[in-house]
C-alpha cells in the first residue's frame, strides 16, 4: 500500500473513532411518558421523573422548568431527579422540562407534556360599551395544549358565524384581535348597531371543546 493510501486510512479510521466516542458520551435522559390529569379537581398526586443514563463528565446539577420558566426550588445535584404536583389542577397542566447541566458541555434536556382539558371562563376586564365606542371582550383559560378560540356573536336565538380564530398561545395578533395574555383570548371591536348583543367564545384543544 503506498504511503499515503496509508496515511488516507488512518486519518478515515481516527475520523470513524472520533464520533463514535462522542455518540458514545451523549447524554441520554429516560424521562417519564406524558401525562393528562383526570377532570376531577382532586386527583392523586403526578410525579415526573428524568433519569440521566448517560452524560458528558462533570455533570453539575439539574433543575425544571414550566413553559419556559424556571420551577423555584427544583435544583438538586442527583442524576435521578422528580418533581411532584401535589394537588393537580387543570392550571399545573404545560409543557414540563428536566435540565441537566455540565462543566464544560452545553445542557441537556427532556420534555414532558401534562395535559388537561381547558377551562374557560369570562374575564371581568370585558367592557359594556355605547354604540360608536370601542370595546375589548377576554376569555381566560387553563389547561394545556392553548386551545384556538373562535369568536361568534348571538343574532337572536342563533350564534353567527365565526368572527376570528386564534390561538391562544404567546404572542399572536389579527385584525380588531390580539392575543396576548397567556393562555388567554381577546376580541375587540367598533361597537355600533351591528355589534350590539351577546358574544360567544370557544376554545378547542385537541379533543376538548369548552365555551363560554
Amino acid at each position: 500500500m503506498q504511503p499515503n493510501a496509508v496515511m488516507l486510512a488512518v486519518l478515515l479510521f481516527g475520523n470513524l473513532m472520533l464520533h463514535y466516542v462522542s455518540a458514545q458520551n451523549e447524554p441520554k435522559i429516560n424521562a417519564s411518558d406524558q401525562i393528562i390529569l383526570p377532570s376531577e379537581t382532586k386527583g392523586p398526586p403526578v410525579t415526573l421523573q428524568c433519569n440521566l443514563t448517560n452524560a458528558h463528565e462533570g455533570q453539575q446539577e439539574s433543575f425544571w422548568m414550566k413553559n419556559g420558566v424556571e420551577i423555584a426550588d427544583s435544583r438538586n445535584e442527583q442524576k435521578n431527579t422528580e418533581y411532584i404536583i401535589k394537588k393537580p389542577r387543570s392550571d399545573d397542566a404545560g409543557e414540563y422540562m428536566c435540565v441537566y447541566t455540565f462543566e464544560t458541555a452545553p445542557n441537556a434536556n427532556a420534555t414532558i407534556e401534562v395535559k388537561a382539558a381547558p377551562e374557560i371562563t369570562g374575564h371581568k376586564r370585558s367592557d359594556n360599551k355605547n354604540e360608536g365606542q370601542s370595546a375589548l371582550l377576554y376569555c381566560k383559560s387553563v389547561g394545556y395544549p392553548f386551545p384556538i378560540w373562535t369568536w361568534r356573536k348571538l343574532d337572536g336565538s342563533h350564534y353567527m358565524v365565526r368572527l376570528l380564530k386564534v390561538r391562544g398561545h404567546g404572542r399572536q395578533c389579527a385584525p380588531h384581535l390580539c392575543c396576548h395574555i397567556q393562555p388567554g383570548s381577546i376580541f375587540g371591536y367598533n361597537a355600533d348597531e351591528s355589534t350590539d348583543g351577546a358574544f360567544k367564545s370557544t376554545g378547542n384543544s385537541e379533543k376538548y371543546e369548552v365555551k363560554s
